[in-house]
C-alpha cells in the first residue's frame, strides 16, 4: 500500500507542470511543535491535488524564539518583495523579461 501511494505521488510530481508548497506549523494539544510540508497540484484534467510530504517534530521553535523571529521576517521579506512586483508595472516588466531570459514560467 505504501509502495503503491508513494508511485502514485512520485508520478503526480513528474507530471507537474507547476506546484506551489506550503509549510504549517502548530502546537499539539501536549505542547509539542509540528512542521508539515504540503505541496499543491492541478493536473492536466484540472483536478487539484494536495500531497502532505512530511510532518515532523519541530520541538526548537517552542524553545528558540529567534527561529520564530527569523521565520516571521522571512515571511515579511517575502510579502513586501511580491508587494513591490505587484504595485510596480515597471519592474514587473523587469522581472517578466528576466523570468523569460531564463526560461522561467
Amino acid at each position: 500500500m505504501y509502495a503503491d501511494c508513494k508511485a502514485e505521488v512520485e508520478l503526480l510530481l513528474q507530471k507537474a507542470e507547476y506546484l506551489s508548497i506550503t509549510i504549517d506549523f502548530w502546537i499539539s494539544t501536549t505542547n509539542d511543535g509540528y512542521m508539515s510540508l504540503t505541496v499543491h497540484i492541478i493536473d492536466n484534467n484540472s483536478k487539484p491535488h494536495h500531497l502532505c510530504i512530511g510532518v515532523v517534530l519541530f520541538i526548537e521553535i517552542l524553545h528558540n524564539v529567534e527561529n520564530i523571529s527569523y521565520i516571521k521576517n522571512m515571511v515579511t521579506n517575502c510579502k513586501r518583495i511580491v508587494g513591490h512586483y505587484k504595485h510596480s508595472s515597471q519592474a514587473y516588466k523587469i522581472l517578466e523579461i528576466a523570468q523569460k531570459k531564463l526560461n522561467l514560467p
